[in-house]
This record gives structure tokens, sequence and C-alpha cells, in this order.
């Protein structure tokens, strides 16, 4: 079923790739003026794939965190060390760094 997931979020991308390319050919200028609706399409497209890059991450740090608020304070640690990475880089490195020991 995820698989069906990530499937529709690909072709989205593309579909919304190909739109905002299309339109960025036909005309000049600037393109966050012009494609208010463009920018929130796209936006909305880069939250769903980071959720649905972070699902997996998060079950997996929740059984080895084995509490919710011992893997949201190593989330936290971990963005107050690195600031300005994507979520799923959060959770990538703390994973690492449980099974890692440290």
């Amino acid at each position: 079923m995820s698989w069906i997931l990530g499937l529709v979020i690909i072709i989205i991308g593309v579909a919304i790739a190909i739109f905002v390319l299309s339109a960025a050919n036909t005309r000049r200028g600037n393109r966050r003026d012009r494609h208010p609706i463009l920018r929130d399409l796209a936006d909305w497209y880069r939250r769903t794939a980071e959720d649905a890059r972070c699902a997996p991450l998060r079950k997996e740090l929740l059984k080895l965190a084995r509490s919710q608020q011992r893997a949201e304070r190593l989330i936290s640690l971990e963005k107050l060390r690195n600031p300005g990475k994507p979520e799923s880089w959060y959770l990538e490195k703390v994973i690492y760094d449980f099974k890692r020991g440290r």
C-alpha cells in the first residue's frame, strides 16, 4: 500500500514539474509572483514527500527508543546540534547514533 502512495506522489511531482516548466518557457518574469497556486501546490508536495520519507523512520525510531518522549528528545537535541536539516535527516541520524550506542 505504501508503494502506491509513493507512486502517486511521484506522478503528481512529475505533473507539477512539467506544468511549471511549460509555464516558465512561455512567459518571462518572476514565477513566484505569477503562480501562487503552483507555489502552494509545490509546498504541499514537498511536505507530503517528506512525510512519506519520515513515516517508516519514525516507526523504526519508536521501536528503538521504546518511548515517544525519548524519541522526541533525541530528535530535538539533534536539531540543536545541526540546525537547518530536513526532518528525515534528523531521524536517520538519531537512528544511526542509537544503533551505534551513542
